[in-house]
């Protein structure tokens, strides 16, 4: 299952979702691991959800992602949500804070070329099949059906090879993905979508680095 990002023109198919916006949906698990230890506080997610820069919708299956690019001084944050149509909210899924220096050379208008440089930055090399690579944008595999297999998940991610610079030792990360799933016979057939890992040691390294935010 290939995702779609959509255009300028089909844009408008999409503006209602900004009138309807309720809330912004910021989980507890979210809040810990990309906003408090990187200094980035829930105001600043509302305020780019509601007053971005640049946002740009992508469709995957029944998944709508919406991607959010607002300034901040010296640098942007990178806001991924995903619109629940039912309760008409947005659940944030990641934040990241990325310098002008970091996308120099690329259109701010593209917030998912600013994310895949961003990745292929400071994220881990992925194997998932035959792809490769720090930013895996679709990719399928399928493994052998078992009724007794439990956590489909587990299965998902036992198939997904994490180099971790080196190491066989897994090190945190940040990072997402996409996963539709069917069963075909004794085979259950996977596609994935949008796949990276951030380091974060490489990550809260940068930000030091450059004193963001």
């Amino acid at each position: 299952m290939l995702f779609i990002q959509l255009n300028n023109k089909d844009w408008f198919k999409y503006t209602l979702l900004q009138l309807l916006f309720v809330k912004v949906i910021i989980e507890d698990y979210i809040e810990k691991r990309y906003l408090i230890p990187f200094n980035i506080s829930r105001e600043q997610v509302n305020d780019a959800t509601h007053h971005d820069d640049v946002k740009r919708t992508i469709k995957y299956g029944n998944c709508t992602i919406i991607l959010f690019l607002k300034k901040f001084g010296r640098y942007y944050l990178l806001v991924d949500g995903r619109w629940d149509s039912s309760s008409f909210s947005l659940k944030i899924s990641n934040v990241f804070i990325i310098d002008e220096q970091l996308i120099k050379g690329l259109s701010l208008e593209n917030p998912l070329a600013i994310l895949v440089q961003f990745a292929n930055e400071f994220g881990y090399e992925i194997r998932i099949g035959n792809q490769s690579g720090k930013f895996i944008q679709d990719a399928e595999i399928e493994i052998p059906y078992r009724e007794d297999m439990g956590d489909i998940e587990k299965a998902i991610m036992d198939n997904i090879l994490i180099s971790y610079n080196g190491s066989s030792k897994p090190r945190p990360y940040l990072g997402d993905m996409l996963t539709n799933f069917n069963r075909h016979g004794g085979k259950l057939h996977i596609d994935f979508a949008l796949v990276y890992f951030i380091s974060v040691d490489k990550y809260d390294q940068y930000l030091k680095r450059n004193n963001l935010p």
